[in-house]
């Protein structure tokens, strides 16, 4: 009896494991270049919904529609995708259905904002900027969405992704916008976002940039993105380029010799699919797609190292250190920090303005010396998410307590 216990306990140990690393995998879905109504793009949306429908939101590479500007072709990408997966979920935190502007959407036209922010209302509401630049939080993954087409390379965009990347404490970093870096296809090299964005992004442990434009799936090396046209490859913190625009837009050929780049690329095919990603702590698997469902490639990455945060002085990690949120305000999530001198027990408790607990988010758990950090997706213990409002948030180690203020602003 007693042998048969222990064999009833370690069984249901295992189970107990299994279900904690399933809970920690997590799917999304990158494609693009739709362009309109045609049977590819549903045949494509099909093979989402078979295929990877666990899926918790798709980020579009842009060019959802020919027309940016024609309401009725927004309406019928609109029937298309809502007639496979049944909505675009723009209610959902983040939104289900996101995209990031690519030329043919028209987004510096009056008419062609108009239709954006009509169908995509959701990336519109709750990040800002039109919803054409900006940036979100998804357990362990920073995305970074960048307009290539119409807003300045500089300015306002710029100084978001640099905040981004500089104050990034999540293990993987992505990064989507329109138009690739190096010409593959029909398109020249793009030296200027290379220079501006491809450098800092590198810099930084940028994970993989994804790509449209070019109607094809084509995937890089790992690369030093140093500012030159020919790159060297670093297989070990190396920013990998996928184009993943074969989506439903009339494909196109590949011509790996353009500029004499085709050393920077691992595998590329012409056909339509899409690009599915399944995170997994420090392991990502990448799987492309086919919309009849069989797969073309599988690789799996384990995430660069990212540069390390703004508190690194000696002195302020000697010492007990509950750090300012940021960003803050927050629409989204938004990251906590704190310093240990020694391996203690933590807790950190948010309270709402009356002074009750709303979210027990590190409950005695023990860390060890040094900086941590924790992400607050702005939802209750419930899981519901929480008003605007001030919240304040208190970290206690051992005899330490220290609490601070924070804006939750959608």
């Amino acid at each position: 009896m007693a042998f048969n216990k222990s064999i009833n306990q370690i069984l249901l140990l295992l189970v107990l494991i299994s279900s904690i690393n399933l809970a920690q995998d997590w799917k999304c879905i990158i494609y693009g270049d739709t362009r309109n109504d045609k049977p590819e793009h549903k045949q494509v949306l099909e093979s989402m919904k078979a295929n990877t429908p666990d899926f918790k939101f798709i980020i579009n590479v842009g060019d959802v529609v020919d027309h940016g500007d024609n309401d009725s072709e927004w309406a019928d990408w609109y029937t298309t995708f809502t007639s496979v997966l049944d909505s675009t979920g723009q209610n959902s935190v983040p939104p289900m259905f996101m995209s990031t502007p690519g030329n043919h959407d028209a987004t510096e036209t009056t008419a062609g904002l108009v239709n954006w922010n009509k169908y995509l209302p959701g990336q519109v509401n709750q990040f800002g900027n039109d919803g054409k630049f900006f940036t979100f939080d998804y357990h362990n993954a920073r995305f970074i969405i960048l307009d290539s087409d119409k807003s300045s390379k500089t300015g306002e965009q710029y100084e978001m992704m640099m905040d981004a990347i500089q104050n990034n404490p999540l293990t993987w970093l992505f990064v989507i916008t329109h138009r690739p870096i190096f010409a593959f296809g029909n398109y020249s090299y793009q030296d200027e976002i290379h220079e501006l964005w491809g450098v800092p992004l590198y810099e930084h442990g940028c994970d993989i940039i994804f790509n449209g434009h070019d109607h094809f799936y084509l995937r890089t090396k790992k690369i030093e993105l140093n500012g030159n046209l020919h790159p060297p490859i670093d297989l070990g913190k190396g920013t990998v380029q996928i184009v993943t625009a074969n989506g439903g837009a009339s494909l196109r050929d590949i011509y790996p010799e353009k500029d004499s780049n085709e050393y920077l690329i691992e595998t590329y095919v012409k056909e339509y699919g899409y690009t599915e990603l399944t995170v997994r702590d420090d392991t990502l698997r990448l799987r492309h797609i086919f919309r009849d469902g069989s797969v073309f490639e599988e690789v799996v990455y384990t995430p660069n190292p990212k540069t390390p945060t703004d508190i690194n002085d000696d002195k302020v990690l000697s010492e007990y250190n509950l750090i300012q949120n940021y960003p803050n305000p927050f629409n989204n999530s938004t990251v906590i920090k704190f310093s240990l001198p020694e391996e203690k027990k933590v807790t950190i408790h948010i309270y709402n303005t009356l002074g009750q607990i709303i979210k027990n988010l590190v409950q005695d758990k023990i860390y060890t010396a040094g900086l941590h950090s924790v992400v607050w997706n702005g939802r209750n213990d419930s899981g519901d998410v929480a008003t605007n409002g001030v919240y304040i948030y208190e970290m206690k180690a051992g005899n330490f307590s220290q609490s601070l203020k924070m804006i939750l602003l959608k």
